[in-house]
C-alpha cells in the first residue's frame, strides 16, 4: 500500500482518528482500536459504517511495522511542505551554509536559497546588514545565532544559524 501526500492533507491523522499519540506502542493501538469499534459500534450508535472504516483503515495501517513507516514518512513531508515541524521543536532549522552566498550590484553580500516547501527558487533571502543587526542580539552557548527568515511566495518562516566570523 502506498501513501500518497494527498491522503494525510488537511484530514485527521491516523493517530487522531485512534486518539494516540505518534510515538504509541503496539499494544496502545490495539487497545485504541478495541475501544473505538465498541464506542462506534452501529448496534450502539445508530449508523456509524464510515467512522468504522476510519478506524479500521486506521488500525491496518499503524499495526503493520512497515505501513506504519511509510506512513509517518509521508506525515513528515507533507507536513514539512506545509510548514510544520511534527516533533514540536518549533520552526525547522538550518544553517546559513545551507544557503547560496552571492553579491548584490551595490556589493552586498546576499544568502539565498530555495524554499523547502514551495520550492520557489532563491525565494529565501538573507542580507548582510539583516545578520549584523541581528549578531547584536544575545548567542546561544554554543556561540552561534539565530534569524528567522521567511519565504517571499509561500510565507514559509524557518530558523537560520550561523556563526560570527569577526
Amino acid at each position: 500500500m502506498y501513501i500518497q501526500d494527498k491522503d494525510v492533507v488537511g484530514k485527521q491523522t491516523l493517530y487522531e482518528i485512534l486518539g494516540l499519540a505518534q510515538d504509541c506502542q503496539d499494544h496502545e493501538i490495539r487497545n485504541a482500536y478495541k475501544k473505538l469499534l465498541l464506542q462506534n459500534h452501529p448496534d450502539k450508535n445508530g449508523d456509524e459504517i464510515i467512522r468504522i472504516n476510519e478506524i479500521q483503515n486506521a488500525y491496518k495501517i499503524l499495526i503493520d511495522p512497515k505501513k506504519k513507516k511509510e506512513y509517518d514518512e509521508t506525515l513528515e513531508r507533507t507536513f514539512q511542505k506545509q510548514g510544520f515541524d511534527i516533533y514540536g521543536e518549533g520552526l525547522d532549522e538550518y544553517d546559513l551554509n545551507d544557503f547560496n552566498e552571492a553579491e548584490t550590484e551595490e556589493g552586498e553580500l546576499i544568502w539565498t536559497r530555495d524554499c523547502p516547501r514551495c520550492q520557489a527558487e532563491n525565494s529565501m533571502i538573507i542580507s548582510e546588514a539583516s545578520l549584523e543587526h541581528n549578531i547584536a542580539n544575545s548567542h546561544d552557548e554554543t556561540g552561534s545565532y539565530a534569524i528567522i527568515v521567511q519565504c517571499e511566495s509561500c510565507s514559509l518562516w524557518i530558523k537560520v544559524k550561523y556563526y560570527d566570523t569577526e
